[in-house]
């Protein structure tokens, strides 16, 4: 490998199978302000598709799924408490069998209690799915990383927008995800396509 990643040099292992009990799902911020508010994002739509799909396969293996849902102050320009934008896309709703974690900062596992969820089932890796890519999809990888979670982040059921950098030349969506991408597969996470998780092998704990 010409540029080999600090995970390939300290040899970290990847994932060949999943096992349900330790296994949970992840479902990040797919909420109205990203498709019809403030931050619209151009692959929302296909993120979100891939990680119905994903939610479905850990529907049938009884994996946990997690709706994280990112919530400011009633008067906040974005994401306001009891506004609209705020709630979840119609197409993606939680079911009564999952769970759902409120946050109001970028990283979930600052200023919630997932953690201690977690540790309570006995969780010892994380799938990941959401928007934005380079905001709290990263945030919420790296966090896991420090709390000792390993970490599969699923590359087309995430998605992020436009950006200008700091000469106001425009970073477009793809750049900005294919570079957070890289950053995650570096040091944090498995990156998987949402076919190759949902063609892991299931291993019983039993």
């Amino acid at each position: 490998m010409l540029y080999p990643t600090i995970r390939a040099l300290s040899a970290a292992p990847s994932t060949k199978q999943l096992t349900p009990q330790k296994t949970a799902l992840l479902v990040i911020d797919f909420q109205n302000e990203y498709f019809s508010g403030q931050l619209p994002i151009p692959d929302g739509a296909v993120a979100l598709s891939k990680s119905k799909q994903i939610i479905a396969f850990a529907d049938q293996h009884q994996i946990p799924v997690i709706h994280i849902q990112h919530l400011n102050k009633p008067d906040s320009l974005i994401f306001a408490e009891n506004h609209h934008n705020s709630e979840f896309h119609p197409q993606i709703q939680p079911h009564p069998q999952h769970h759902v974690i409120q946050k109001n900062m970028v990283s979930v596992f600052a200023g919630s209690n997932i953690n201690a969820i977690l540790k309570k089932y006995a969780i010892e890796q994380l799938i990941i799915t959401g928007l934005m890519t380079h905001m709290c999809v990263t945030a919420a990888a790296r966090d896991a990383v420090v709390y000792g979670y390993k970490v599969i982040v699923v590359e087309d059921a995430c998605a992020t927008r436009h950006l200008p950098d700091s000469q106001q030349k425009i970073i477009t969506h793809h750049e900005l995800h294919r570079s957070a991408i890289a950053a995650l597969q570096d040091a944090f996470a498995e990156i998987m396509s949402c076919q190759q998780l949902i063609d892991l092998p299931i291993q019983s704990s039993i």
